[in-house]
């Protein structure tokens, strides 16, 4: 009985490290390059509004930690006053590792023509990002108000070059393949 608790004590203790590895929080900055394509629609005077896709890939500074280097795509809708050079935009993200490994998210950002700030959101996962949690301050930058302000109402629009920084992405993983 003794050695079975002494051989229970040890791998519980060999296992530890292990599961609070599993739980550690990871701090990245991140760079998302996009492209992106949608339609540009007018809503008011001097008032634009971009609904469309990004996508590009998702790269940490570093080179380092589970999203890296992996596919993103997300859904866009941009809003431009002219007028007041104010622009806000959100969306929804996935970040593609594998087939079966991906981590959703959202985010938000408000600011002027050219930098836009906000808040990027991870919201759960599949495979090994179940459960995933965390987000970052991001900034936004595209030449999206060039190219807008030449269109008419309901024109396509193809942007080729973007980029989303994340700041400081702090994200927890639930553990190997969600458990």
């Amino acid at each position: 009985m003794v050695v079975l608790m002494r051989n229970c004590l040890l791998l519980a203790v060999a296992v530890l490290p292990v599961a609070a590895a599993s739980q550690e929080q990871q701090t990245l900055e991140a760079l998302f390059s996009w492209s992106g394509n949608g339609r540009v629609f007018q809503y008011g005077i001097e008032q634009q509004e971009f609904l469309g896709m990004i996508e590009g890939v998702f790269y940490t500074r570093t080179a380092e930690g589970e999203l890296d280097d992996a596919f993103m795509e997300c859904t866009a809708k941009l809003q431009l006053n002219h007028a007041t050079r104010a622009t806000r935009a959100n969306g929804n993200c996935v970040i593609v590792k594998s087939p079966d490994d991906s981590a959703f998210g959202e985010y938000s950002c408000e600011g002027e023509f050219g930098a836009c700030h906000g808040t990027f959101t991870l919201t759960g996962g599949t495979g090994r990002f179940k459960g995933v949690t965390g987000g970052s301050e991001i900034q936004v930058r595209s030449p999206l108000r060039h190219l807008a302000a030449s269109l008419t109402d309901a024109e396509e629009l193809v942007i080729s070059n973007g980029m989303m920084h994340f700041s400081a992405l702090e994200y927890r993983l639930k553990g190997k393949g969600g458990k």
